[in-house]
């Protein structure tokens, strides 16, 4: 991207959805990417949709010794779900708990730091955790998962109501590489 666009600068940062809204509002971020649903769609946010991404329950034969084919999110309804977070921050859990709702999953959810944390959790059987096609995790022949729909939309978010040209280039470059692969 930067030989192709030299002007534009790109600078990355990792950060929960709650962390992208205040530095958007901030003006520290002048776009961000996540995935619609996972930000609550407000008047001052503009999403636009780049590509969809798969979305799995990952979990371990030590938790559910079910193979992956023959699994479903069923098996997983009295299970510990794990997901990445400050214990401090109630919107959290709260969005876990509707969100799993829609697989007709009520799970005790574990807030933990980060995604090394879900996933050593996971490996050695202590729950599961919902996990999409991007994330990236040391997989061993315990870990398993299944996959779940819809997809995630995964989206860039500004919050200036005027796109700028930058935007616009990296919005159709991103959705032109993603396409091909």
């Amino acid at each position: 991207f930067h030989q192709m666009y030299p002007e534009v600068q790109l600078y990355f940062e990792n950060h929960n959805q709650y962390e992208l809204i205040k530095r958007l509002n901030q003006n520290l971020l002048d776009v961000c990417f996540t995935f619609s649903g996972l930000i609550p769609d407000t008047k001052n946010l503009f999403f636009h949709k780049l590509f969809d991404v798969e979305k799995y329950i990952v979990y371990s034969s030590l938790l559910n010794p079910v193979p992956a084919d023959q699994a479903s999110a069923s098996d997983f309804i009295n299970d510990i779900f794990y997901c990445v977070g400050d214990e401090s921050n109630s919107e959290i859990l709260d969005f876990l708990l509707n969100y799993c709702q829609d697989y007709h999953l009520y799970p005790k959810v574990k807030i933990v730091p980060n995604i090394e944390s879900v996933m050593t959790n996971v490996e050695f059987g202590n729950g599961a955790t919902i996990v999409d096609g991007l994330t990236q995790f040391n997989e061993s022949e315990r870990i398993r998962k299944i996959r779940i729909h819809p997809d995630h939309i995964f989206s860039s978010v500004w919050m200036n109501p005027t796109i700028t040209p930058e935007i616009t280039v990296l919005n159709t470059f991103l959705e032109n590489t993603y396409k091909a692969e």
